[in-house]
């Protein structure tokens, strides 16, 4: 009986070398691998305060663009109010330039139908295939010789109006 029980403290001595051989190997490769584990922790707290750097690197990017922003739009709305109110002045200068240019057109009409009643001039300007509205531009046109040189300036320069003037002449006539 003390022969199976040697035996049975043999077998169990046997597995126990061969368990701690076992456990040896992988003990040597857990120290193997706790070098590699130590660098992957120093690594991954090297990139940890990478992001924490970046991380307020942007939150301070972040403020400067807010702020920049911020500056933006008071600036634009600066600049509105102020076209804003130019749009105001410039309604009420183009309402007083209309009324010139109305009061202006009406001594023009006025004018010609003055040079219509002098039925001398009006031959005057028929012969020199002159018109009556290219008169109402000039003044002074009161004694002959004043009308002569009008008729040939008339002749060697016709008065040519530019496409803004035709284009606000019509916009005022449209207008009223």
């Amino acid at each position: 009986m003390y022969i199976i029980m040697d035996i049975f403290i043999a077998i169990l001595l046997i597995s126990a070398i061969g368990y701690g051989i076992m456990l040896n190997n992988r003990i040597m490769a857990l120290r193997r691998d706790q070098k590699s584990l130590e660098k992957l922790a120093i690594n991954f707290q090297t990139a940890t305060k990478r992001a924490e750097a970046s991380i307020s690197k942007l939150k301070l990017t972040a403020q400067k663009s807010a702020d920049i922003m911020n500056k933006g739009t008071d600036q634009a709305v600066g600049i509105s109010d102020d076209l804003n109110f130019l749009i105001d002045r410039g309604q009420k200068l183009a309402d007083h330039l209309e009324g010139c240019v109305r009061i202006t057109e009406r001594s023009k009409v006025n004018k010609i139908t003055s040079l219509k009643t002098n039925s001398s001039l009006s031959d005057n300007l028929d012969k020199n295939n002159v018109k009556l509205e290219d008169v109402h531009n000039h003044t002074n046109i009161n004694n002959r010789r004043d009308l002569g040189s009008l008729i040939s300036n008339l002749k060697e320069k016709p008065v040519i109006k530019s496409d803004v003037e035709l284009e606000f002449i019509k916009a005022l006539r449209s207008a009223s």
